[in-house]
């Protein structure tokens, strides 16, 4: 009896952390600051490739290809490190900043950020 406790146990924990990992990747509110974005990364793509943010939000960049990858502002204002597989990285919002970015590794990936007044 005490083994199939273990295991509904067991069962539980596994399927309380795998809903944990299906939400890691929605915006979650951040606190006052704003809120953090995900980008993921996957099949030399940006998803999303068009993000809403505000100022004071947070985009955390996340690498699922096992090419390297970074995210640079097509006119060089800004720029994350290069990301290896599973690496991610974070840039907070500032107004004005520049919206249409590449992978400069791989200028044929390409997004936007839509960046609403504060």
């Amino acid at each position: 009896m005490s083994a199939n406790i273990n295991r509904r146990r067991l069962l539980a924990t596994g399927a309380a952390g795998m809903a944990g990992l299906a939400l890691s990747t929605l915006p979650v509110r951040a606190g006052r600051d704003g809120q953090l974005h995900e980008v993921e990364i996957k099949g030399f793509k940006f998803r999303p490739a068009k993000l809403k943010v505000r100022p004071g939000d947070t985009i955390r960049w996340t690498n699922r290809d096992s090419a390297p990858h970074d995210a640079t502002a097509v006119n060089g204002s800004w720029q994350t490190a290069t990301l290896r597989k599973g690496q991610s990285a974070e840039i907070k919002v500032e107004a004005g900043m520049s919206n249409n970015y590449i992978c400069s590794i791989h200028p044929s990936m390409k997004a936007r950020l839509v960046i609403e007044s504060a």
